[in-house]
């Protein structure tokens, strides 16, 4: 599939920069070169100019997965999403959560149903079609995915290598726009300073905030966020979520985390879904999300009923 006006899945403007310039050092000795950055300065940086993901741009039709193992994670999941609502997964551990997010980047082809993306049947599209829907979704993850012994920047533009020519892409040589894109969204999610530190010497909330910046350097349509603050403290944890948060209200990118916590779904989300045993039990408000619900999501050995709000 080529990169012009065939893309189904057509990626939003390029970043527009501003604000003071600052120098980095590339390498080392008689190699090291220089390049000066305008780093964005004061308002939050925005990373496109695009339009709400629409009710209905991505739907899921009767989604049912089985591994080769005879594993039955999904069953018979219908829904769709949008950018207008924060989105939380919830659910026990092995509920097909998991499987859900993969489904919807691409990399799991469900072996029931349909997965539709403004009119493309992803569970039934060629390997190039997804590749390019897989360009537009960022992937968070519990454990940050980082390559340690690369810089915070360094991770940061591996986000842009499925927009890069394969030659481009086999050396690592990025374009000066995108390292320019790439310490813009550092210094949106409060790192810039640490744009040359190893991955490896920052603090667990530090790399998952790189991480967050790695898939905005996507230029997603769609971020999920499979378990991002399990593996954080309180205080790093609010800041990761405070972050997607803004991501969701002020770039318009729709966002679906997988949380443990109700206390954070309760405090950040705008709709829940609850899967129990593969299948869709709640789709709603969170201040729908009551007492009996939860205990059958959480208690119950089998799904009483199908709550829908």
């Amino acid at each position: 599939m080529g990169s012009g006006n065939d893309n189904p899945f057509l990626s939003p403007q390029p970043l527009e920069l501003r604000g003071k310039p600052i120098s980095i050092r590339y390498g080392h000795g008689n190699s090291a070169v220089s390049e000066s950055f305008r780093l964005c300065h004061g308002p939050v940086t925005k990373i496109a100019n695009t339009t709400r993901m629409m009710p209905g741009e991505i739907q899921l039709d009767a989604v049912g997965h089985t591994f080769p193992s005879g594993t039955r994670a999904l069953q018979n999941v219908t829904l769709s999403l949008d950018s207008l609502r924060f989105t939380a997964l919830i659910g026990r551990s092995g509920a097909g959560k998991s499987t859900l997010l993969r489904i919807l980047n691409g990399l799991v082809r469900p072996s029931e149903g349909a997965v539709w993306v403004r009119g493309v049947n992803l569970a039934a599209a060629d390997h190039a079609t997804v590749r390019v829907w897989r360009r537009q979704v960022g992937m968070v993850f519990q454990q940050f995915g980082l390559v340690r012994r690369l810089s915070g920047l360094e991770n940061v533009l591996l986000g842009r290598l499925g927009y890069l020519s394969p030659w481009r892409t086999t050396l690592r040589l990025y374009p000066r726009a995108d390292r320019e894109f790439a310490m813009a969204l550092l210094e949106r999610v409060g790192l810039a300073d640490q744009a040359w530190q190893r991955a490896d010497t920052l603090s667990g909330g530090q790399q998952q905030r790189v991480a967050i910046a790695r898939a905005l350097a996507q230029r997603p349509r769609l971020i999920l966020a499979d378990e991002p603050v399990s593996a954080l403290d309180p205080q790093s944890a609010e800041q990761v979520m405070d972050l997607l948060r803004a991501i969701h209200l002020e770039d318009n990118i729709a966002v679906v985390a997988n949380l443990h916590s109700l206390d954070t779904v309760r405090a950040y989300a705008d709709r829940v879904i609850a899967l129990q045993g593969g299948r869709l039990l709640f789709d709603g408000p969170p201040d729908v999300l009551t007492d009996d619900v939860t205990r059958e999501l959480y208690y119950a050995d089998e799904p009483a009923s199908l709550l829908r709000r």
